[in-house]
């Protein structure tokens, strides 16, 4: 996704007094990750599929109350 759509998804956001957004990327999706850089989003977590045995989790490093209530692990 380019800077530019970001930037301008966020005047749209903020223009609705949403002033935070989450996105789940992939950590090897370089491409959006520094699209993301570029329009100035700050990472909050790392989302984490952690996969044991016959058990699936995820994890939120560093613990983030907000994340986990969006994700569904509170």
């Amino acid at each position: 996704m380019a800077p530019a759509m970001l930037e301008f998804l966020t005047k749209e956001l903020r223009a609705t007094d949403a002033y935070r957004s989450w996105a789940l990327i992939a950590a090897d999706n370089q491409a959006s990750l520094r699209a993301f850089q570029k329009a100035a989003f700050t990472p909050v977590c790392d989302v984490i599929h952690a996969k044991m045995a016959t058990m699936d989790r995820l994890i939120v490093r560093p613990p983030d109350p907000e994340a986990q209530e969006l994700l569904g692990l509170t």
